[in-house]
């Protein structure tokens, strides 16, 4: 079997020439984000994804895995354990293992990124902290305004 390179690409991604998404989240079925599996082996899962402005993929805990993310475009707002970072293009935030953590895109800014999990992340194994979700739902939805 030959080597054949494939590159994906953002103009692809956004006017809908891509494949079909391999995961959509489970609250609207793909309003708020969804993910393209680009690659996944024993030590790294790599997907392209896309977050729709002024939606926040929840508050959550992955015990398993690293998160490395990078924006391609967009802007993104993340709440890690009580800090509130904003990410523009070419930036990339490391989500460490067991870190508290809410992602989310500005409004009027679809965010496109490419993310990275070392070990590759087992959804079965996130933890939820409703307890948190008002709380952290509210500092996100005033980061996540435009400015």
């Amino acid at each position: 079997m030959a080597f054949e390179p494939r590159t994906w690409s953002l103009e692809e991604m956004i006017t809908g020439k891509s494949p079909d998404p391999t995961n959509k989240d489970p609250q609207t079925g793909g309003d708020i984000w969804r993910t393209w599996l680009l690659d996944r082996t024993k030590s790294i899962d790599v997907v392209y994804a896309n977050v729709s402005g002024g939606n926040r993929t929840g508050i959550h805990i992955h015990p398993d895995t690293n998160h490395y993310t990078c924006i391609i475009k967009g802007i993104a707002v993340v709440w890690m354990d009580g800090h509130m970072l904003e990410l523009h293009p070419g930036d990339v935030v490391n989500i460490p293992v067991n870190v508290l953590h809410n992602f989310g895109a500005k409004q009027g800014h679809d965010v496109w990124l490419v993310d990275m999990t070392s070990p590759p992340w087992d959804p079965t194994l996130m933890i939820f902290k409703p307890e948190r979700e008002a709380e952290i739902a509210a500092q996100m939805e005033k980061a996540l305004q435009p400015q």
